[in-house]
């Protein structure tokens, strides 16, 4: 997730994405161009392609047997096998354990760098760093225990390189006066994360609503909705919004008591992304090259 904006309301703060548009692929038959990712010639700073297309990977802290060892492989499998039937014609993407043999437990050789370590448990939700880093620098993706193939398929895509769909700053509005219009399709309310009562007696509430980088500076997790502004040296972005991304949020993402965080304009909900999208599927494409 990642913080941004949000505002003005007593009990919740309103705000909304543009409406979507969609471009013809071009060098991807049926796709559309749609997408939020790292830069494909691997000239940003914020993560990378991973080195010719393949991303090994490892089990961390779930021993090689029982339960959790076989819940957590056995949800690894099924999400990349989400993204495998959708980009294997048109990408060279491999996702592949780390060792040929035996059980994909980490090990001391899986610690330069250079494999996914694949966490699951504890309270930390789920969560994976974007694209590959570099030798010697650590690549997590952590499952929490309630974690299903698509939410897992979602993480991966951050691994491969893909941000939110939901974060585009093209997919925000803003009036003149720095508040949010009720005119387009989506209606953002940050009262209903799951810890923003922990925060609402804070002056400057309404700015971790609306802000980015205010929030985040919080460690609110109105930063995991919120619009942030890329710079074009590491990202590759487009002003379309892909409503079925799997990068996109459920509306229930991250509430409390299930309530909505953001609905549609006319109140209806947004359901979760159960597999990859013509536009996931092409920003991969873009990125591993068949």
């Amino acid at each position: 997730m990642t913080l941004k904006y949000g505002v003005v309301a007593a009990l919740f703060l309103m705000q909304t994405l543009a409406s979507p548009g969609i471009k013809p692929a071009g060098d991807v038959p049926n796709l559309s161009k749609r997408y939020f990712m790292i830069k494909p010639d691997g000239s940003g700073t914020k993560g990378k392609p991973w080195p010719e297309a393949k991303v090994q990977w490892c089990l961390d802290g779930v021993g090689s047997e029982g339960d959790e060892y076989e819940k957590l492989l056995q949800l690894v499998k099924d999400s990349w096998k989400l993204w495998q039937d959708a980009v294997a014609p048109y990408s060279s993407l491999q996702f592949e354990p780390s060792k040929s043999h035996g059980k994909p437990v980490c090990d001391d050789k899986d610690k330069d760098g250079e494999v996914l370590h694949i966490e699951f448990g504890g309270e930390q939700g789920s969560w994976a760093d974007l694209g590959y880093a570099g030798k010697g620098q650590e690549h997590v993706l952590h499952l929490s225990p309630t974690a299903t193939a698509a939410l897992c398929a979602h993480e991966l895509g951050h691994v491969f390189g893909l941000e939110h769909e939901h974060q585009k700053p093209a997919a925000w509005q803003e009036d003149s006066d720095e508040s949010y219009s009720d005119t387009f399709p989506f209606r953002f309310y940050c009262a209903n994360l799951a810890d923003y009562d922990a925060l609402k007696d804070r002056s400057d509430i309404a700015d971790l609503c609306k802000d980015y980088n205010a929030a985040t500076a919080a460690g609110f997790s109105a930063a995991n909705w919120l619009p942030f502004r890329p710079s074009p040296r590491n990202y590759e972005i487009d002003a379309f919004v892909d409503l079925d991304s799997i990068m996109m949020y459920s509306s229930t993402s991250g509430s409390k008591n299930g309530k909505p965080v953001y609905l549609k304009q006319d109140e209806s909900e947004i359901s979760e992304n159960e597999k990859p999208s013509m536009g996931d599927i092409r920003a991969i494409a873009r990125l591993y090259p068949k």
